[in-house]
């Protein structure tokens, strides 16, 4: 763990998959907001330059499907005072394969760090937010509104964590608000690690500052579900109205895994 910030009075943000991609852009842009960060992540270097990089970061090495997961980052956020203004769950993996075409154990692993990782850390940090008060921000993605075939595994999880956010919403209403943030394509290293480079998606891909940006302001006014920007709310409302079948089907052909 490598730590600069003293507890204050300022607002904090626990960012998970804080070492990468969007990640990274959400803990700049909480910083340039004027607020101290708990930046959990697994890449030791990137943590690194992050703790760095601000007096008001402090990171955390932890692999979040480990048995000790929820411990070490509760021990974190008691070196940042009682109260968390802000959780993002925003880490997460992915992977272009037919379902049949890679072990179970990969597949289950990608759902647990989807979406079961983000209800294990909300559900333990719960009561510092309801100190903050709270805003929990997860980024889902706007494949987790339709069935993608050959990511079916990411599809699966993302749905769920659209759905238990707006569930998780209405349960917590007037005391802690949940937004789910659903990207589309974005120019990380996630497209690399999850085999989609030949793809050639770079074209449509957005630019990660700008979608975290976007995510901070929906939870700050609140959303219930949000989009990064009129493309990709034009994109989910197509989702919504295009029949199931149709859309894997055509999720098929266009995610075509490497032969």
């Amino acid at each position: 763990m490598h730590t600069n910030a003293e507890p204050a009075q300022t607002p904090v943000a626990l960012i998970t998959g804080a070492t990468g991609g969007i990640g990274r852009h959400l803990v700049a842009q909480c910083l340039a907001d004027g607020m101290r960060v708990v930046a959990l992540g697994r890449d030791e270097r990137a943590l690194q330059a992050l703790a760095s990089s601000s007096d008001a970061v402090l990171t955390c090495r932890v692999d979040l499907l480990s048995n000790v997961a929820i411990d070490v980052i509760q021990a974190a956020c008691e070196r940042m005072g009682p109260a968390i203004q802000l959780l993002v769950n925003c880490a997460g993996t992915g992977l272009l394969t037919p379902f049949a075409g890679e072990s179970f154990e990969v597949q289950r692993d990608l759902c647990r760090l989807n979406f079961e990782a983000a209800a294990g850390v909300t559900h333990a940090l719960l009561p510092r937010l309801m100190k903050g008060p709270g805003q929990v921000l997860n980024i889902a993605s706007l494949v987790g509104l339709m069935p993608a075939a050959n990511m079916a595994m990411l599809s699966a999880s993302k749905a769920a964590l659209v759905n238990w956010s707006l569930a998780l919403r209405a349960e917590l209403r007037g005391r802690i608000g949940v937004t789910a943030f659903c990207p589309g394509i974005t120019r990380t290293p996630f497209l690399a690690r999850a085999r989609m480079t030949h793809l050639n998606l770079d074209a449509f891909a957005q630019d990660p500052e700008r979608v975290a940006r976007r995510a901070l302001v929906a939870a700050r006014r609140n959303r219930p579900i949000a989009y990064a920007g009129p493309i990709d709310s034009l994109t989910a409302a197509a989702l919504r109205l295009a029949p199931a079948d149709l859309l894997g089907r055509l999720a098929a052909r266009v995610l075509s895994p490497v032969v």
